[in-house]
């Protein structure tokens, strides 16, 4: 679905097909080094539908992605260089559903993917920096969850990750470098 050209011309950061936003503080558009920034995609009742996020070069950014009612979803969150950023996925009754945050050079930032009430899902956080914060909550059958976090050596604040799984078949993996760094996952 194309948008008309006047809301084109409005909103030149928002790219089509199937549902991709871009929020990067480096294109003319968008005030460089900009601040608050917040996007945020809702999809419901599709089949095989896909949102990304990409938001650059900020701070205190916002990114989120919800998905209701959808069959194949794909959901996708990309925060490079956005200190104390937010990022959540939010995927309820999806069946065979994909989350994946990364944070690249984004310390003191948060990443959050809830999925519920579905099967085969997985959800993944990959951070870069230190004093982040990850939490997958999951409670579909046949959940894969896994959360990497890499902090500088130098620096003892470290990141904090949680996975929290109440279905069966549930499978939870935490990679942490650096050090003071916390790890839990909850199965049950």
């Amino acid at each position: 679905m194309a948008l008309p050209p006047a809301l084109r011309m409005l909103f030149p950061a928002l790219m089509l097909s199937p549902c991709l936003l871009l929020a990067d503080s480096s294109t003319p558009q968008i005030e460089q080094h900009s601040s608050i920034n917040t996007a945020s995609l809702y999809q419901q009742s599709s089949t095989a539908s896909l949102a990304i996020i990409r938001q650059s070069r900020s701070h205190d950014v916002n990114a989120i992605i919800s998905q209701q009612h959808s069959h194949r979803s794909d959901a996708n969150i990309d925060q490079t260089q956005s200190h104390h950023s937010e990022a959540r996925i939010s995927q309820d009754h999806t069946d065979s559903a994909t989350g994946s945050i990364q944070q690249n050079q984004s310390p003191s930032s948060r990443a959050d993917i809830e999925q519920s009430n579905g099967s085969d899902i997985d959800a993944s956080i990959a951070q870069y920096g230190t004093g982040n914060d990850a939490l997958i909550a999951q409670s579909h059958m046949d959940s894969r969850a896994s959360i990497e976090q890499h902090s500088p050596l130098h620096d003892i604040e470290g990141s904090t990750a949680t996975i929290l799984q109440s279905a069966g078949n549930s499978s939870g993996k935490i990679i942490q470098f650096g050090v003071g760094n916390h790890a839990t996952v909850h199965q049950f």
